[in-house]
């Protein structure tokens, strides 16, 4: 999620036009993750909070490193991703321990690229988990919305924009436009589809309890005639 110099990452010089099409590639490695979790954390929704937001950050954070590894070159030495909007997200949904996973995940990664703009982009992936947890902050004990996906959408956003005016090279500003609109935009999707995994999963959750706690024989067959669920009264009753 943002411009730096570095030694490695693709080969050739990319124009507006290439970089567009690359962080386009980039936002489909953030979709890939991202949907990942979002399938899994239905499987892992009877894991504790803690080492459930470790492994958040493990995802996020091996996202990242994928997106650094498809970077875009607008010249020699200066990359092009969206790293950032997955360390936002981390941090955001997370909290203080996905987000110290991600970026001990994301940030030995950029230290391998190397390069003049190393500490640069740890500088930034660092200001990036420390804004979305600020961002957390705010929201408290409020469920989050997708308002509150926008707002951080927009500080992933001014974060690599601000990176690429700090550097200042002409053709790196160029693509100020491109790498601040699909961070905007991987950061909003990203936030909103684990924010509906989350209501799909409380969803679940909720019909699982009163199906078990319902007084009456509650069940559900399949179209074979099978039962597929069952309440407690009804397990009882056929002697399990």
């Amino acid at each position: 999620a943002m411009m730096e110099r570095g030694r490695s990452g693709p080969p050739q010089e990319a124009n507006l036009t290439s970089s567009w099409q690359v962080l386009i590639g980039n936002l489909a490695v953030v979709a890939l993750f991202v949907l990942g979790w979002a399938n899994a954390r239905f499987l892992l929704r009877s894991v504790p909070g803690a080492p459930r937001a470790a492994l958040l950050g493990l995802v996020m954070g091996l996202g990242a490193a994928t997106t650094m590894g498809m970077a875009a070159q607008v010249m020699p030495g200066h990359l092009l991703d969206l790293r950032l909007s997955l360390v936002a997200v981390s941090a955001f949904l997370g909290g203080p321990l996905a987000a110290l996973v991600t970026l001990a995940v994301a940030l030995p990664c950029r230290a391998l690229l190397g390069g003049d703009g190393m500490v640069a982009g740890m500088s930034t992936m660092a200001a990036m988990a420390l804004a979305g947890l600020a961002c957390r902050m705010l929201v408290g004990h409020r469920p989050a919305t997708a308002w509150h996906s926008l707002g951080l959408g927009i500080t992933a956003a001014a974060i690599a924009a601000g990176g690429i005016l700090i550097i200042g090279v002409l053709d790196a500003i160029h693509n100020i436009v491109p790498l601040a609109v699909l961070n905007l935009v991987a950061t909003v999707l990203a936030c909103v589809v684990i924010l509906h995994s989350r209501r799909f999963t409380a969803e679940h959750d909720l019909l699982d309890a009163a199906l078990a706690q319902a007084p009456d024989f509650t069940y559900v067959k399949d179209r074979y005639g099978r039962f597929a669920a069952v309440n407690a009264g009804v397990a009882r009753f056929h002697g399990f």
